[in-house]
This record gives C-alpha cells, sequence and structure tokens, in this order.
C-alpha cells in the first residue's frame, strides 16, 4: 500500500477491496500510475484471500513464498517460536 503506488492510491485501492469506493483521484493519474493501481489491487486481494476476507481475483493467485524480510519461512519462524517457550516453560517463566 506504501510503496508500490503513489500515495494515496495504495490505500485507495486496499479500502475500495473492503467495498468502501472512494471515488477518483482529484488529480489525473498517468497511465503509469493507474496499470501500478489495477496490479496492487490484484495483490492486496490475494493477501486478503488468504485470510478469508475477500474471494480470490478472477484467475486466482500467483504463488507466492511466504517469508518474512529475513528469509525465513512461516514454519521456520513456529519452530523456533515453539522452542523458545519450551525453554521458558522448562525455566519456569511460563
Amino acid at each position: 500500500m506504501l510503496y508500490s503506488a503513489d500515495f494515496p492510491e495504495g490505500f485507495r485501492a486496499a479500502v475500495e477491496l473492503r467495498g468502501i469506493r472512494l471515488g477518483n483521484s482529484r488529480q489525473p493519474l498517468s497511465d503509469t500510475q493507474q496499470v501500478d493501481r489495477k496490479q496492487l489491487s490484484q495483490v492486496l486481494q490475494c493477501i486478503l484471500s488468504d485470510f478469508g476476507v475477500v474471494e480470490q481475483p478472477v484467475g486466482g493467485c500467483p504463488p507466492r513464498m511466504q517469508q518474512t524480510r529475513q528469509g525465513v519461512d512461516r514454519d521456520q519462524v513456529g519452530h523456533i517460536a515453539q522452542m523458545v517457550a519450551d525453554e521458558l516453560r522448562q525455566r519456569g517463566v511460563m
């Protein structure tokens, strides 16, 4: 929402996926900005569909690797969190 399109178009795209129509920007958008908005809307719709908030876009979503910024996947994060929780239990902290 912040870096994929010019502000406030990223926010406008996300809010519209939730069913709130904000209308068109008061400033004219270039062709490039409009293409970015369409792509951004599809990416946001795919992310929201992962959580059951909206339906997937027509044609589905491309496969995505679920990674953190450091390149650790969710399974690894879950495993690390479980190890930390087990250690805290052993120490009587939890």
